[in-house]
Order: structure tokens, then C-alpha cells, then sequence
């Protein structure tokens, strides 16, 4: 890999930091930038390969895949538009034509405690109210107009304002998981109880 490259790698890689609000520095930070790579693309990234592109662990040079995946999550339509962008005084490319900027959010292994309670909204009328159990879980308190019900449980690591809620593992009446999603249209809005 030429040095043009590895200068290129690192731009995408304080690219992708600003993007988030977070530099990449724990396993944490990796789970939480997976989880907002899950949430814009709709693309499941593994957390090694974050490592190993941050050189958090060892590993060898990153796929193009990889690095168009990332261009993709800052607003370019592939790693090779993010080359040829142009750049501000540090190098950071600025020149992409939409940007997507985390907006107000819960990372919810770093911002909830078990016993904390959230309420989300989503059109048409939909109002559920949550509670934190631990572990990225959650249970279902009460629920109105909304397939959900009160005692099922779910697991969701990111909430973002003004998207689609997607739950995972989601259980009622005792059944087989599920995936389900909420406000997929309109996104949803999260409040959080006191």
C-alpha cells in the first residue's frame, strides 16, 4: 500500500471520528461505531474490522469494500469519490455533497442505567414507554397503537432522534425472536422518563 494510501486511510479515519463525535480508542468506541454504521447504511460491519483499519489490533491492509463502506457513511458514493474530494488546510476532505451528522442519540451501553425508562414516539400516534434492563436490553412498560406489548423484551444498543427505531432479538408471549422495526417512515422521538 503506497503512502498516498495510508495518508488517505487516516483522513477517512478522522473523517469517520468527527462524523461520530468520538475518537476510536476502546472496544466500546468500535461497538458504538458499529452501531451507527448499522443505523445509516443499514450494513453490518464487524467490530474487528474497525480494530484493525484503526490499528487497534494488528491485521493487514483493509479491503476497498471496507473503505468505500466508510466514504459511503461520510456522504460519498465510494472510496474513490473520497479520494478525489477536495480538502481543507488539514486535510479532511469537506467537499461531500450531503453530510450525515449524528444527531441527538442514545448510546445506550454508555448513557442508560439499569431502571432508567425512555417514552418514544412515532407516526401515526404510536407511544411506547421502555425500560432499561442491562446488557443492551429492554423491557416494554406500556405501549398504544403499536404492535408491541407490555412485558415484551428486546435488545438495542443505539436510539437515534428522527430515525428508524430497529429492535433486536424482540420476544412475545415467550415466541422465537424477532427483528422488528419502529418508525420506519418517520423515524421515532425518544424522551427520557424520570
Amino acid at each position: 500500500m503506497g503512502e498516498n494510501t495510508i495518508t488517505a486511510i487516516e483522513k477517512l479515519r478522522v473523517a469517520v471520528e468527527r462524523s461520530v463525535g468520538r475518537q476510536m480508542r476502546t472496544p466500546r468506541d468500535f461497538a458504538f461505531l458499529r452501531e451507527c454504521i448499522y443505523a445509516r447504511l443499514r450494513i453490518y460491519m464487524s467490530e474487528t474490522t474497525l480494530k484493525r483499519l484503526w490499528e487497534y489490533i494488528p491485521g493487514g491492509e483493509p479491503r476497498n469494500t471496507t473503505l468505500s463502506q466508510l466514504a459511503s457513511f461520510l456522504g460519498y458514493a465510494s472510496w474513490e469519490e473520497f479520494l478525489t474530494s477536495n480538502t481543507e488546510t488539514d486535510g479532511i476532505p469537506t467537499d461531500k455533497p450531503s453530510g450525515y451528522m449524528l444527531g441527538r442519540h442514545i448510546s445506550v451501553l454508555e448513557d442508560l442505567e439499569a431502571g432508567d425508562r425512555l417514552r418514544l414516539v412515532w407516526a401515526p400516534d404510536r407511544v411506547c414507554v421502555i425500560r432499561y434492563l442491562g446488557e443492551a436490553r429492554f423491557e416494554v412498560e406500556k405501549s398504544e397503537k403499536t404492535r408491541l406489548k407490555s412485558s415484551d423484551t428486546f435488545s438495542c444498543a443505539l436510539i437515534l432522534e428522527g430515525e428508524p427505531l430497529y429492535l433486536d432479538s424482540l420476544r412475545q408471549n415467550g415466541g422465537e425472536p424477532v427483528s422488528y422495526v419502529c418508525g420506519f417512515r418517520s423515524g421515532i422521538r425518544f424522551e427520557l422518563l424520570s
